[in-house]
């Protein structure tokens, strides 16, 4: 209205005035033209535009909110402290933490708060129902008065790290732990039930901690809150991984309604904002220092008494059978990674890998289905194309809800099947066409009586009846023969020996099938089995003698049983380091990483 009467101009000149105007962040247009009206009809008034956060003062008598920060251990263990503190001063309350965090950080604070002698649970979204027996047997093992506390370890562990896989059954599940003697048919029969039924939780109902999804709380008598988030806050989801921020702005301009990330962005750090203000609920945060700069951060003191001058104790007993050259790569990365990873206390692969990932499998789906049919067809796009098309559906059968990112799995097929047209027709003329192609094919090795696993994508017997080896990947190949001597690559050590166990034969070459590249050149090659021209082709030094391969393949299983046995003892003493520490999703809990602060 004020804008309107201005505008009618009924006032020939505005008297002077003094006006303090408090704009919001952005100020909207509506605001903007005020200030432009005002400047026209009134010159000599006095206008000051304050920042919002100087409405009641300076920033740094009054910040928007207080954040108790720092690293992601520390600020769970503060938090659980403060939460049985305040509880044990408040013996009729509950305790609420609306909480925005990884499954890992989830799991540390439920853990700490019974530790401590707090019963808590978690409100979180109801399971897959095909997957819900999964937790049903945990549940129904933890109740079972007939297995011992030992056998509760044991079963508990073996169902942690080998869980339902997508749309398998009950009945499915059952069939595959029997058969890789995982467990018997009793304890499985002990273990099912309807998987309908979920009784409620008795721990849900006594529980003096709950924690809730990222939200903004009300006052509630009767109830202490609490809030935390750690880095995962502003992550990107899986569901904008297809597409940049910048595509989807400018989409978002051309008329197409797409959830852009920066809105999601800003709706997490408004709560965050109301959480900090608000005077009944303590928050905790560690978030990069940029993303809190406006902010007043209190720093959290170390938690508990200073660390032990002993050596830690960094052994666990873990129920294994076989060994895989992933878990043992893993391993020799650094053991308490491995020990992280075999725990499932994270979730792999990593949302930044999950294209890529279910890519590889169609893709590697393709190229089995292509070389299984005896005799192979025609080694034509148009057939590869096709049975990519079918192989992508059984890779990845959650497409079927989410149909509008198939393109964006055919385009990147697409750039990937001149480059197996090429590769192949080169193969064939270095090496000659194969006699015989084995797929998929499993082994098992029996090393000094260690079992080692692993699948080997392709197998080529050539005319004089030696091996060639292929193990393809969509992902960067390094590989290096002196990786195999260091312990830290065993997929080419054990693939060699797999392949030469299960068709008896001397393998002339294993080689890395580079889809990314669109190259074939890196590997173990016998000098004694190939010819001059493989030997150009391949990458200097990647074909060796017998003297240096052999040489190269004992040194590499002596370090593949000395990690074995390490991983049977139960060491995972931590290798720290600066390259791999800052990328390890157990960085925010392992006592040596490099960056825990």
């Amino acid at each position: 209205d004020w804008i309107g009467e201005l505008k009618t101009r009924a006032f020939t000149r505005f008297q002077p005035f003094e006006l303090r105007l408090v704009p919001t962040h952005p100020s909207s247009f509506l605001f903007q033209e005020l200030l432009n009206t005002i400047r026209d009809h009134s010159p000599d008034s006095r206008l000051e535009i304050r920042p919002m956060n100087h409405l009641l003062g300076s920033p740094e008598e009054e910040p928007i909110g207080t954040i108790h920060w720092g690293a992601t251990e520390n600020l769970l263990n503060r938090l659980a402290e403060r939460i049985v503190a305040d509880l044990h001063s408040f013996p009729t309350h509950q305790a609420i933490v609306t909480f925005s965090g990884k499954p890992e950080s989830r799991a540390y604070l439920m853990s700490r708060l019974s530790s401590l002698g707090l019963t808590n649970t978690t409100l979180e979204n109801e399971p897959d129902e095909k997957l819900a027996f999964g937790s049903d047997w945990i549940r129904r093992l933890r109740n079972n008065p007939s297995f011992t506390f030992e056998e509760k370890l044991k079963i508990n562990s073996i169902l942690l790290q080998y869980p339902a896989r997508f749309e398998e059954g009950e009945s499915e599940y059952q069939a595959r732990l029997i058969k890789n003697k995982l467990l018997d048919l009793a304890t499985c029969e002990k273990l099912q039930g309807d998987p309908r039924s979920h009784p409620t939780s008795s721990d849900a109902l006594d529980a003096r901690v709950t924690l809730v999804p990222w939200m903004k709380l009300p006052t509630i008598p009767g109830f202490l809150c609490y809030s935390f988030c750690d880095e995962s806050l502003l992550e990107v989801p899986v569901s904008e991984l297809l597409l940049s921020n910048q595509e989807l702005e400018q989409l978002f301009f051309a008329g197409f309604q797409l959830p852009r990330w920066t809105e999601l962005c800003k709706a997490r750090l408004d709560i965050l904002e109301s959480l900090a203000r608000c005077r009944n609920v303590l928050t905790f945060s560690s978030l990069p220092g940029d993303a809190l700069s406006h902010f007043l951060l209190k720093p959290v003191p170390q938690f508990g008494a200073p660390r032990s001058q002993e050596a830690p104790n960094y052994t666990a007993q873990l129920p294994i059978k076989s060994f895989s050259a992933t878990q043992l790569e893993t391993y020799s990365d650094c053991p308490s990674k491995y020990l992280y990873r075999r725990l499932k206390l994270t979730e792999l692969p990593r949302p930044l890998s999950q294209f890529a990932l279910e890519l590889g499998q169609s893709v590697h789906q393709t190229l089995e289905t292509f070389f299984s049919n005896h005799p192979l067809p025609e080694l034509s796009e148009a057939n590869l194309r096709e049975i990519f098309e079918d192989a992508l559906v059984k890779a990845v059968p959650s497409l079927s809800r989410r149909p509008n990112l198939i393109p964006f799995y055919k385009k990147a097929f697409e750039r990937i099947l001149p480059h197996v047209i090429t590769q192949e027709q080169n193969l064939r003329e270095l090496f000659g066409s194969p006699e015989k192609i084995q797929v998929e094919k499993e082994f098992e090795l029996n090393l000094q009586g260690t079992s080692f696993i692993g699948k080997i994508d392709r197998i080529d017997q050539l005319s004089d009846g030696s091996l060639l080896v292929l193990d393809y990947k969509t992902g960067t190949v390094n590989f290096t023969p002196e990786q195999v001597a260091r312990g830290e690559n065993f997929q080419a050590l054990l693939y060699w020996l797999g392949a030469q166990a299960v068709c008896n034969k001397e393998p002339a070459a294993i080689l890395f099938y580079d889809l990314k590249k669109g190259e074939v050149k890196r590997g173990l090659a016998r000098e004694t089995l190939v010819t001059k021209d493989i030997k150009r082709a391949l990458t200097r030094g990647h074909t060796l003698s017998d003297e240096k391969l052999n040489s190269l393949l004992e040194k590499g299983m002596e370090i593949l049983l000395q990690l074995s046995d390490q991983i049977r003892k139960g060491d995972f003493t931590p290798k720290p380091s600066p390259d791999s520490c800052r990328f390890c999703e157990a960085s925010q809990f392992c006592r040596e990483a490099v960056t825990h602060g």
